[in-house]
């Protein structure tokens, strides 16, 4: 392989950078104090995933609430986005999606939205 091929052939400790916390925040509406909040971390320590990266640690749960985000923007319109993710859902136990995420990460999310989208009403 090439050597150039293998500069653009992302590796597994490659870190998550602003972009993905940019398009958390576009997304969802959110300010960086909300954003430091969701990853339960400082907005100085925030400032420092921006400037150096996430930490590897860190950069799963990066990810998968940027896909989050993603998948929100694909199915809901856009403007309506900040509002659905701060409405308390009972199928949520009466908590917002942000809150959800904060403590229990997407996969819940996910679990309701995939109830939501299949209702069907009973006769």
């Amino acid at each position: 392989m090439p050597a150039t091929a293998r500069k653009t052939i992302p590796t597994a400790t490659e870190r998550v950078g602003a972009d993905a916390l940019d398009l958390i925040r576009g997304v969802f509406g959110l300010s960086e104090t909300e954003v430091a909040r969701l990853f339960s971390v400082s907005r100085p320590a925030l400032g420092r995933w921006r400037e150096s990266g996430v930490p590897v640690e860190r950069g799963a749960d990066v990810d998968r609430v940027r896909e989050l985000a993603e998948y929100f923007h694909r199915k809901f319109l856009p403007v309506r986005i900040p509002q659905i993710v701060r409405t308390r859902g009972r199928g949520l136990g009466d908590k917002t999606v942000l809150t959800v995420i904060a403590e229990s990460g997407v996969q819940p999310v996910y679990a309701y939205l995939e109830r939501l989208f299949s209702y069907t009403p009973t006769a």
